[in-house]
């Protein structure tokens, strides 16, 4: 395996100095509600401030079991949606801080996600 090279490095020190400054886009969801996300999932609710994030809600509708793929995506938000809706949940991402995020996120809500750091 070879050593990351400087663009990589940088990226990964420049979003691990976010998540250290708790910018909002690295802070873990852990105040979702399961029960109104798996309604709004299935189309019984309308989208309001609590789903903006979740859009358009037809991706979501029949997401269990499925293997889902965040690339790039750390920090513990949109894992947590895949994750509290049933998905099995892979997450990639160069920054240890953004993965933290998703295994914060995991344990918070009691689902299983395979957290990979990219090297």
């Amino acid at each position: 395996m070879t050593a990351p090279d400087s663009v990589a490095t940088s990226n990964e020190k420049a979003w691990d100095a976010l998540v250290e400054a708790k910018q909002s886009f690295t802070v873990p969801w852990l105040d979702l509600d399961p029960i109104l996300l798996r309604r709004y999932a299935a189309g019984e609710l309308r989208a309001d401030s609590r789903f903006e994030y979740v859009h358009p809600w037809r991706l979501f509708s029949e997401i269990e079991g499925k293997r889902v793929l965040c690339l790039a995506s750390g920090g513990g938000q949109q894992s947590a949606v895949f994750g509290l809706l049933g998905a099995k949940v892979t997450v990639v991402d160069l920054s240890e801080g953004q993965l933290r995020g998703d295994r914060r996120a995991a344990e918070h809500y009691g689902y299983e996600i395979t957290p990979s750091r990219l090297t």
